[in-house]
Formats: C-alpha cells, structure tokens, sequence
C-alpha cells in the first residue's frame, strides 16, 4: 500500500495507539514494522493469530511482558567480546524467564491457540539451552543475585 494511502487511512494514529500497548522496545519496533498486506491467505493468518491472542488473553490473565527487555543490544556486545554487567545479566535472566513462562503457557494452550503455539515453539528453539529440560537453566538459576542483593554492591552502581 502507498504511503499516501496509509496516510489518509490515518495509519500512523493506528500504529501510535498499537505501540503504547507494547511491553517493550522490541514488541514496539515490530509493531511499528506492521503493514497492510495485499496477500489474502497472510491477511487471513495474521487476523487468526490476532483472534488466538485475544482468546488466550481471556483464558489466562498471566500471559505477560511487563519486565521484558529488548536483548538485541547485549547479544550484540557480548558477540563482540564485551563483558556484561551484573545489571544487564538480570535483565537477560529476567527476560528469559518471563519468555519462557509464556512460552508454557501457549504450550498449555496448545489446541486452542494453535498458531500462537506454533511461534512459541520457535522460539523454544531459539532459546533452547535456557529452557528447564536442560540441566543448564535450574544451575545458571541458582547463581543469579536477586536484584534487591545487589543495591549496595559495586555491582550495582
């Protein structure tokens, strides 16, 4: 779709009120990323995932994420070589694990959402070496420092 048709369909003013719902950058930036597609059966996919989200919201108000971080930037870094600090390490952790209780509950929601569940399991995949049936995430768990324990540290500032 041209530009001057999203325009006079006031497009923008959709996509302002869709990013304030976002939990966090990167939910924001793919929204923005949002386009009206001119291909009937992606239309009619995007418009069941968007019914699955709403039905799955009803069936579990503990879907959430608030918390969550936009991870792109310290993955990067930490490609690179840099070290992470004791602050962005929490916000890793605290992510995954957020990612990871959603990732449950689509999987407990398997039937009814079932397209959802199927982006769930990719990102399964991606993230597997977090995932509770390996034997790495419960260990790594155990050594993270709440982040209350950490105010006062030099970690901290």
């Amino acid at each position: 779709m041209d530009p001057k048709s999203l325009f006079l369909l006031e497009y923008p003013k959709i996509l302002m009120k869709l990013k304030a719902y976002a939990a966090f950058s990167a939910s924001e930036a793919l929204a923005d990323s949002l386009r009206p597609t001119a291909n009937l059966e992606k239309a009619r996919t995007l418009q069941q995932q968007t019914r699955e989200a709403r039905h799955l919201l009803s069936l579990s108000d503990s879907i959430s994420f608030q918390g969550a971080e936009d991870l792109r930037p310290l993955v990067e870094r930490a490609r690179h070589g840099a070290a992470l600090e004791a602050s962005e390490l929490l916000a890793l952790r605290n992510t995954l694990v957020i990612s990871r209780e959603a990732r449950r509950i689509l999987e407990a929601h398997a039937l009814e959402v079932p397209l959802l569940s199927d982006i769930g399991k990719g990102s399964r995949r991606a993230w597997v070496w977090w995932m509770p049936s390996t034997s790495l995430f419960p260990n790594a768990e155990r050594c993270w420092i709440a982040p209350q324990k950490l105010s006062g540290t030099s970690a901290a500032k």
